[in-house]
């Protein structure tokens, strides 16, 4: 089940508007990996903007299903 969302770093980020960012994140990884994978192993979502360390190493979301399942599968 999802857990805690923090971190969110969102370009535009605002605080008054925390819940709204935890669901566009939600309902993003709900797209993306499907509903029952969302829900079973996602248990932290960090949300981060375009000036995090770590966007110059991120891939395309059309990889991200694929990766997901090259984990999960070792889990």
């Amino acid at each position: 089940m999802v857990g805690n969302y923090f971190g969110q770093l969102w370009n535009g980020y605002n605080e008054n508007e925390i819940e709204v960012y935890d669901q566009i994140g939600f309902l993003f990884l709900d797209e993306a990996l499907g509903e029952y994978d969302t829900e079973t192993y996602i248990g932290n979502i960090i949300l981060q903007g375009f000036d995090s360390d770590y966007f110059d190493k991120s891939a395309g979301i059309e990889l991200l299903s694929n990766e997901f399942d090259k984990i999960k599968y070792t889990l």
